[in-house]
């Protein structure tokens, strides 16, 4: 009886072992690009024996696979409005993404002034727009913006992807209003900020409530929130200007 229990006790303390390691993340594109890479480096060098695996999840499909037991860690955002996770799950706030105008480069508000101007979104009234799909957070958000400044957008483009509206905004068809860690800097694009208050997502970690099996979430999260503070210095510096004679600059 005793070897049957030791044997049990051993099984145990092996399954949560491998738990501790275990870290289950889902997160969509903008997030996966920018924000989990840096913290995945540096959770990986702290705990190399990990069990770390990720898999693409909009946002509003977060709650639901952490609460099915798919996932442990969830990166989810919300526009305008704070999260409300259910009981069972807690939000940890990450990032203040703020909304930014992104316009053609031979758009007038574009080269009429410094890239450091701030636009009202006023300005935009009569210019043809790219927007989320009707339906999503993102684009009640951007109808409640431009009711507030005053008129109704008119929508040519619908798409439900950032990477399509400042691609078509590329083509000199029309602006469109993209998170700023969305941006992509597609050719023949530049962007602008809003004069503030602008319109802004804010990025959460979603978790259990009780993540006491899942010790690698929280260590995660305080990874996360230094690359976000590191990203959010970065957006705050203040633009150098380029001196008229620099060469262009090339990339490859």
């Amino acid at each position: 009886m005793d070897e049957a229990s030791d044997k049990a006790e051993a099984q145990l303390a092996a399954l949560l072992g491998h738990l501790s390691l275990r870290l289950r993340i889902g997160t969509f594109q903008a997030a996966a690009l920018h924000l989990l890479p840096p913290a995945l480096t540096a959770l990986r060098h702290r705990h190399p024996d990990a069990d770390v695996s990720v898999v693409d999840v909009v946002s509003g499909r977060g709650a639901d696979e952490i609460s099915a037991g798919r996932l442990d860690l969830a990166i989810v955002a919300s526009w305008g409005t704070p999260l409300a996770p259910p009981p069972q799950l807690r939000a940890h706030p990450l990032l203040l993404d703020p909304m930014v105008v992104v316009l053609p480069d031979d758009h007038p508000l574009a080269t009429g002034q410094p890239p450091e101007t701030e636009l009202q979104l006023e300005q935009l009234r009569d210019a043809s727009w790219v927007s989320i799909l009707a339906g999503h957070a993102a684009r009640e958000q951007f109808h409640d913006a431009a009711r507030e400044a005053g008129f109704t957008p008119t929508v040519r483009f619908e798409t439900e992807s950032y990477d399509v509206a400042q691609a078509l905004v590329g083509t000199g068809s029309a602006v469109a209003l993209v998170s700023r860690l969305a941006l992509t800097h597609t050719p023949g694009t530049t962007h602008r900020e809003l004069a503030r208050p602008r319109p802004h997502r804010q990025l959460y970690a979603l978790t259990r409530t009780d993540a006491s099996l899942t010790p690698l979430a929280d260590k995660l999260i305080d990874l996360l929130r230094d690359v976000a503070g590191d990203i959010t210095a970065t957006w705050e510096a203040p633009r150098e200007p380029v001196p008229a004679d620099s060469p262009p600059e090339v990339t490859f």
